[in-house]
């Protein structure tokens, strides 16, 4: 067992899930509470692993990008993690790239649980946006979504 699959081993037996599909394809998709899946997907080199999340269209609110590129600023409204859209399908996900040989087990649990955290919350978040555009115009202009913890 090398590094990567002792990592994924580790967080499937904290999760308690299998990790079957693993073995098959450096892949692994993990469905959560609330209609989230998170996928773990090594790079072809061996180096990385990648965290995403696809958490839903693209909002069609002018302001929107600004809301999540406020989010990405410093990490701090997304625990580290990256909000993009995807050029394929105009998705927003939110991803977070991994060096395979600077992590341990309980590094590794830990960088997957806020992860999970970020994207549960913007998962919920994003549908809502038009309202958070709408409530940021008409505040102080305080940061609409606040550091995650």
């Amino acid at each position: 067992m090398n590094h990567l699959d002792h990592l994924v081993q580790a967080l499937a037996d904290r999760i308690r899930i299998s990790v079957d599909t693993w073995n098959a394809n450096a892949e692994l998709s993990i469905s959560v509470d609330g209609g989230v899946t998170i996928t773990l997907e090594a790079d072809p080199t061996g180096r990385w692993i990648f965290l995403y999340s696809i958490l839903g269209p693209q909002p069609s609110e002018p302001d929107a990008v600004r809301v999540l590129l406020r989010a990405n600023h410093l990490g701090r409204g997304t625990l580290g993690a990256t909000l993009s859209i995807d050029p394929a399908d105009d998705t927003v996900t939110l991803w977070r790239r991994l060096e395979i040989e600077r992590e341990d087990a309980e590094s590794f649990i830990g960088a997957f649980g806020d992860f999970l955290d970020a994207a549960v919350a913007w998962a919920a978040r994003l549908p809502t946006l038009q309202d958070v555009l709408r409530d940021d115009d008409q505040s102080s202009g305080t940061h609409p979504f606040p550091i995650l913890a």
